[in-house]
């Protein structure tokens, strides 16, 4: 069975600290979101163009 309880963020586990992440730290963190998000847009358009 999968578990549904979100895992919380990496600086809130203690696992990472952005405050010191680099430009390239922060630029490789965001762009999977940010072609999740186009993805999840695109998708979106594409089932409302019906």
């Amino acid at each position: 069975m999968t578990s549904f309880v979100p895992h919380p963020p990496g600086a809130a586990a203690g696992v990472s600290d952005p405050r010191r992440w680099s430009r390239t730290d922060w630029i490789s963190d965001a762009v999977p979101h940010l072609a999740y998000g186009l993805a999840a847009y695109a998708t979106l358009l594409a089932l409302e163009e019906d």
